[in-house]
């Protein structure tokens, strides 16, 4: 009978019993390492999915090597696994990969680092910060949502500024909805600005405007209030011009004119009632 946690550790592994093999925790870690490089990629899967459960920090180099050099399921596994462990070094090396694959255009795998760099938490911001100004739009997409989700309040004015982003309206919208998650301050005159802007600046603003005001309602002053509880809805047309690609292979019109309606309700609705509370608070006091 094996009596130390690392022999029950190799035992665990070698009979494929991982869920045994994470419960010895630090002393399982050698044996997984060893199976990362095992012919069955179950067994490969298997052991990803128990280093990132553990968390050691030794297992990083090594999974490092499986994400960089699989094409399979167990790379893709291995980069979670990172984000779960987190630390500079996996941080380092998920950058590095949202780099090699902006000039792959694999969004799926960008999806799942990028998703890998959120699990990492407050240590991914500057990281994070920095991808906001890539070059390639669906990276600078994912930094917004994962700088939104994490909720550091550093990553505010650089999300402000992603706000004017020119090449990708996307990057716009995004950046609004992770100022309203983060919900401070700074962003409030941004985007009650937005609101009183064109068609598409008002859909950008006005799910995060509703989040503020519904979790931050302190965040706004009576004449922004006021403001927007005067806010109209709109109905506008756009037109979709479609490429030569399109249009040969789905039979498209060159150009599509599409109608859109805003609905407001919910932003004047929700203005309206602060409005009605503080100055039921103010009359009682």
């Amino acid at each position: 009978m094996p009596t130390t946690g690392r022999d029950r550790a190799f035992l665990a592994v070698a009979a494929k019993h991982f869920v045994d093999a994470v419960a010895e925790g630090s002393d399982a870690v050698e044996p997984l390492i060893a199976a990362l490089k095992d012919w069955d990629q179950r067994v490969r899967i298997d052991a990803v999915d128990a280093l990132g459960q553990i968390g050691n920090v030794l297992a990083v180099d090594p999974l490092i090597a499986l994400m960089n050099n699989s094409h399979g399921e167990d790379g893709l596994r291995a980069t979670k696994a990172l984000g779960q462990i987190g630390g500079e070094r996996a941080i380092d090396a998920l950058i590095a990969r949202i780099e090699f694959l902006s000039g792959c255009f694999s969004n799926d795998g960008l999806d799942k680092t990028a998703d890998s760099l959120t699990q990492c938490g407050t240590a991914a911001v500057d990281p994070l910060i920095q991808l906001l100004r890539h070059r390639i739009g669906y990276v600078r997409e994912r930094a917004a949502i994962s700088l939104g989700k994490i909720g550091d309040r550093r990553a505010v004015e650089p999300l402000i500024a992603a706000l004017k982003d020119e090449e990708d309206g996307h990057v716009s919208y995004l950046a609004a909805e992770a100022l309203g998650s983060i919900g401070d301050a700074r962003a409030v005159p941004v985007l009650v600005a937005l609101l009183q802007g064109q068609p598409y600046e008002v859909r950008h603003a006005l799910k995060p405007v509703a989040s503020l005001l519904t979790r931050n309602s302190d965040h706004f002053s009576r004449d922004q209030l006021i403001q927007l509880s005067q806010l109209q809805d709109i109905s506008f047309t756009y037109e979709l011009h479609a490429t030569i690609e399109e249009v040969m292979g789905y039979g498209w019109e060159p150009t599509l004119t599409k109608h859109y309606f805003l609905d407001c309700s919910i932003v004047r609705n929700l203005a309206e009632r602060i409005l009605r509370t503080r100055s039921a608070k103010k009359e009682s006091g």
